[in-house]
């Protein structure tokens, strides 16, 4: 019974792990953002004058800003992890 007793509570005290932090990159929106509109990997529009950092996965993105029907910003990036790259709003 000791025996089992002790081998009980010798299992579980100790927790030995790794952590890793978090796989995120973020965009930064800057200069005219008012009424700007970003559309990223073809999703769905969102409007970035209330957004300064916007955070996703890393890798490699396209991002079309559009100012009602007119294409302001076309561009690629790569975004390597825990990266923010800075994204110009004319």
């Amino acid at each position: 019974m000791l025996v089992l007793l002790l081998f009980v509570a010798g299992c579980g005290g100790y927790y030995s792990g790794t952590t890793q932090k978090q796989t995120v990159s973020a965009l930064q929106f800057v200069g005219n953002v008012d009424n700007a509109r970003v559309v990223v990997d073809g999703a769905e529009p969102f409007s970035i004058a209330s957004i300064q950092n916007y955070e996703i996965a890393p890798g490699k993105h396209s991002i079309k800003i559009y100012r009602g029907d007119r294409l302001l910003v076309n561009r690629v990036v790569f975004l390597g992890n825990h990266q923010t790259t800075e994204v110009r709003v004319p």
